[in-house]
């Protein structure tokens, strides 16, 4: 079994803390642990520890990849991080010649819909490269719904 198939196969039982023992103890160099470690974290709450391990990558010298970037985005939405979630995203292009895609797209969303901007949220939807999919509409209506704004999303 490799390293990045053992580390995810601890993160999905949710045993994050035998994961992260086994990164660390590994002192792995390769993006798909890193991003396996950092998409595990973000989607059990350790969003903080995912944001903390996704600084820490380019003082290894490793690169995030598209998955990597989908893993960050969503802690900076579960913590609020608005200005933090949007430096990662335009650092794709710009600093990783990493394309967003809806899953990037859906992630800026869903931040900027638990920040309660839903304006912006809306223009991010309008100005995405590619046909909005009912995932990002329905995000954005269900905060609307929840906020009373009968206008947003119309």
């Amino acid at each position: 079994m490799s390293l990045p198939s053992l580390i995810n196969m601890y993160m999905k039982c949710g045993c994050i803390e035998e994961a992260s023992n086994i990164f660390h103890m590994m002192n792995v160099e390769d993006t798909v642990s890193w991003t396996t470690m950092i998409n595990g974290y973000a989607e059990h709450g350790y969003n903080r520890e995912a944001i903390d391990l996704f600084e820490k990558m380019s003082t290894v010298g490793l690169k995030p990849d598209y998955v990597t970037f989908i893993g960050v985005l969503n802690a900076c939405s579960h913590v609020g991080s608005v200005d933090l979630g949007f430096h990662y995203f335009n650092s794709m292009r710009q600093k990783h010649q990493v394309n967003p895609g809806r899953e990037h797209y859906g992630c800026m969303v869903d931040l900027l819909c638990r920040a309660g901007r839903l304006d912006e949220a809306e223009s991010m939807i309008l100005s995405m490269p590619f046909r909005p999919d009912e995932v990002v509409w329905s995000t954005l209506l269900r905060v609307c719904r929840i906020h009373g704004d009968a206008e947003c999303g119309s």
